[in-house]
């Protein structure tokens, strides 16, 4: 029975993931058709009812739970921007959350990066059950509080809680418990560094927190009767998950905790399988959007490593409880080393150290904090401040190791995220044999079926994703960044503006080198981004025009022998002693006015073509059409793709290319920034049947080219 409860969830939350992803892309591109990119909207202002559920000072926003739009019950939740924080404490300060705000209806949505492997900030909010985003235009009304409300009550305690650690302590302290406390880091400045130090999970409320919290409780409760002292201890509890906010990796632990505290006072047996699936279900049941959150699979994931694999490995502890310590440290941060690098990409290798010492000290900051806040509301101001200044010092131990600690981050340049689905497969099957290995008879069976079935999907993964020439449109907004692969050779085009890490775009494909790095021109949106990658990635050689080198050279030291300036059309073979070999020529167009005063980077630009076979294709960068129609002209040919010029806007609009030459589909790199691509544009695709793509509406996009043939594979479906 209870193995059947445990593969009934593996099964529930594996299709419940794929519904739920089906869901969020469905409702995307739904926004996308309904929104375009190319129209400039008149504002649709709106007067909504709500109330606030949550703050974030730092970014200057709010959750609002919507009751009513203009006639229209719902229940939905918006994130809402504000432009500044005083509007915000303005609102703390009145202890007023229930109002009536102005948004603009109109106003784009689901607008972050769509690429694969890179972390999709509309996923997240999804996730969350937040389904729009609107500046605030206003506030209409504001209301006074008719009933009870617990969100209310949350808000009000947390806000008491920063004041008193406000008065309490320094800045940087104060910034530091709210954060250990609360989840709440928008006050804590040396986050970053804790994080890199492989330290987020401690100012993350998860697991670690409320199994911090419950040990504490339960033995400080004197209480014999088992039902009261149980009682107190689950009421404790969900007070603290109301408090930090309901967090997925919160509720987890507290639907585990709930469900240790039952089986005991039923004096049942405590079986991890059943509690996991048992928990996870209740969440689900209360949003099922949380099957996409990366904080719901990282706690999962981090409690099977604490609960199941370390218990399997060492199951005798060492005597010496410090040893144990090192020992658990150590083995956890290598059994969480698969999804630190399938989310991050990236680790610290002297993580291990950290959590050595930083998360005992955390243990014990944590409880004597919570300590601290009670005997304040109690006014119990002496005992009160023998405890704050023991927090100080702890705290300022706890300061001192993490500026001690070495931040030596590695990238791990041999591992992609692809790779984590065939360990996620491998690490399946070896787990269901540990549940499930009496149907084959033995355990050395199952395990022979393990090893058997992962080497025949590894084969068959292998073999189908051979060594393919690809083309790459990445969506960085408005901005150009493409991605040539061909015989193990990989060919950047452009950077985008930096606002989408190109760093995080390659790493999540397990690139860490690129062989050229061509620049169009200088100009932002190409090569804005180029700085951060070249520090973070190894770039052989940077084709760019005199301009672009002039720009890269006073802002990187050291890059110009890394630069070649094109100043004739450049061939690059890639051919890997293929009979097909793929050649990149690399053309500078030298407009008319070079010389002149209204020198237009766009004109002097590298535009780059690519031919593999039967296949040609061109990167058109900025250039106009009165460009493309001086070098096209009289030579019409048949193009099988083209990257649009200039983000597809009236300067690209040309009266010979797209007539004379025989183009197949044209791929336009846009958002909503300058109500790209062009209407004018679009209508002369469509009158000479160009199929047209825009990374706005299709996210990423992907070409697999034959010698004779593409195939096209988007983000979001059409």
């Amino acid at each position: 029975m209870k193995r059947s409860i445990f593969l009934f969830t593996l099964v529930l939350i594996t299709l419940l993931f794929m519904i739920m992803r089906h869901d969020y892309l469905e409702v995307v591109t739904s926004s996308k058709q309904h929104l375009p990119s190319n129209v400039k909207y008149d504002e649709n202002l709106s007067h909504v009812r709500g109330k606030i559920t949550e703050f974030n000072l730092s970014n200057r926003t709010f959750v609002f739970a919507v009751d009513k739009i203009d006639a229209l019950a719902t229940s939905v939740n918006w994130l809402i921007k504000v432009k500044d924080e005083f509007t915000i404490q303005s609102i703390i300060n009145e202890d007023k959350y229930h109002l009536t705000i102005i948004v603009d209806l109109n106003q784009y949505q689901y607008t972050a990066a769509k690429n694969h492997y890179y972390f999709d900030y509309d996923q997240y909010l999804f996730s969350n059950g937040i389904v729009g985003q609107y500046y605030l235009k206003g506030i209409a009304q504001k209301h006074a509080d008719a009933s009870f409300c617990l969100s209310c009550l949350r808000l009000n305690i947390r806000t008491w809680i920063e004041s008193y650690l406000t008065k309490c302590f320094s800045p940087s302290k104060s910034g530091f418990l709210l954060a250990l406390l609360l989840g709440d880091k928008s006050q804590f400045d040396d986050y970053e560094r804790y994080k890199n130090l492989g330290l987020a999970h401690v100012f993350a409320i998860s697991g670690l927190h409320f199994g911090i919290i419950y040990q504490y409780f339960r033995q400080i409760i004197f209480v014999k009767n088992r039902w009261v002292k149980s009682s107190i201890i689950v009421a404790t509890m969900a007070f603290m998950l109301l408090l930090v906010g309901g967090a997925y990796s919160a509720q987890r632990a507290f639907f585990m905790i709930l469900y240790s505290e039952v089986a005991t006072l039923l004096h049942r047996k405590h079986d991890i399988f059943v509690n996991m699936s048992v928990s996870l279900i209740l969440i689900l049941l209360i949003k099922p959007a949380a099957i996409l959150s990366t904080g719901l699979h990282l706690s999962y994931f981090a409690y099977i490593c604490v609960a199941v694999f370390y218990k399997a490995l060492f199951k005798k502890k060492m005597q010496s409880k410090i040893l144990e310590a090192i020992r658990f440290s150590i083995a956890i941060q290598i059994l969480l080393l698969p999804a630190t690098l399938y989310y991050f990409q990236s680790a610290n290798l002297f993580g291990f150290i950290s959590n050595a010492f930083i998360v005992p000290l955390s243990g014990v900051i944590l409880p004597l904090a919570l300590l601290l806040l009670i005997l304040g509301a109690l006014h119990l101001n002496a005992i009160a401040y023998v405890v704050q200044w023991i927090l100080n010092l702890l705290i300022g131990i706890f300061e001192w190791i993490g500026s001690w600690l070495p931040l030596e981050l590695d990238y791990f340049i041999h591992f992609k995220k692809s790779d984590f689905y065939m360990l996620l497969i491998y690490v399946s099957m070896v787990s269901m044999n540990l549940i499930f290995w009496k149907a084959f008879g033995n355990r050395k069976k199952a395990n022979q079926f393990s090893i058997v079935g992962f080497s025949l999907v590894f084969i068959i993964f292998n073999i189908s994703s051979h060594n393919d020439v690809a083309v790459t449109f990445f969506d960085v907004g408005h901005g150009d960044m493409s991605l040539v692969e061909a015989y193990n050779s990989r060919i950047l085009i452009d950077t985008g503006d930096g606002r989408v890490d190109s760093n995080a775009l390659l790493r999540g494909r397990g690139i860490h080198h690129i062989d050229i790095l061509i620049l169009s021109h200088a100009h932002n949106d190409h090569i804005g981004d180029v700085q951060t990658l070249i520090q973070n990635m190894d770039v052989d050689e940077i084709f760019a025009n005199q301009e672009t080198a002039n720009v890269l050279e006073s802002n990187i030291p050291g890059i110009s022998q890394k630069i070649s300036i094109i100043t004739k059309p450049t061939e690059v073979v890639l051919d890997n002693n293929s009979k097909h070999p793929v050649v990149l020529k690399i053309v500078p167009m030298i407009g008319a006015k070079m010389n002149a005063e209204d020198y237009d980077p766009n004109e002097d630009a590298l535009v780059t073509s690519i031919i593999y076979g039967d296949i040609e294709g061109w990167f058109l960068a900025d250039i106009s059409g009165d460009m493309m129609d001086q070098y096209f002209k009289g030579n019409p040919r048949q193009i099988d793709f083209i990257k649009s010029a200039h983000h597809g806007s009236k300067t690209s609009l040309s009266n010979t290319f797209y007539v004379e030459n025989e183009i197949t589909y044209a791929f336009t790199s846009c958002n909503t920034k300058y109500n790209m691509p062009y209407p004018g544009f679009e209508a002369l695709l469509k009158s000479n049947n160009i199929k047209d793509y825009t990374t706005y509406r299709y996210g990423e996009i992907q070409l697999k080219l034959s010698v004779n043939d593409l195939k096209i594979k988007t983000f979001l479906k059409p």
